[in-house]
């Protein structure tokens, strides 16, 4: 036995519980990393522009919150969803699992290097 799991192409060999658990996963990593450097970019505008607070909730300001909540949820589930496009499963390497014992797949960047090896 080869201590290979794979099947070619590659496919992720998974269930769709698994898929649907990488997705919400990742775009949770990815919601908490973009909000982290929005937070951080509108902290350092912050003390660009002195600390000003409004004294009032408008409705630009709602829209503008409204608007980055959206571009980080959109953006996160983009990271998230691209590697299981059919297209694009040259450029990501999804649903490999070797044994343990087997290194000579470690540090295999895409699928081309994979089938040389093999």
């Amino acid at each position: 036995s080869s201590g290979i799991n794979a099947e070619w192409p590659l496919r992720p060999g998974s269930s769709n519980t698994c898929i649907a658990l990488g997705i919400i996963s990742t775009t949770g990593s990815q919601v908490s990393l973009l909000s982290m450097t929005t937070l951080g970019l509108l902290r350092v505008s912050g003390i660009k522009n002195d600390f000003a607070i409004p004294k009032e909730i408008t409705k630009q300001s709602l829209v503008k919150v409204v608007a980055i909540v959206f571009t980080i949820l959109a953006i996160s589930s983009v990271i998230s969803w691209l590697p299981l496009v059919e297209q694009l499963e040259d450029v990501f390497v999804n649903g490999v699992k070797y044994d343990d014992k087997n290194s000579l797949f470690i540090g295999c960047p895409n699928k081309y290097v994979h089938g040389e090896i093999l």
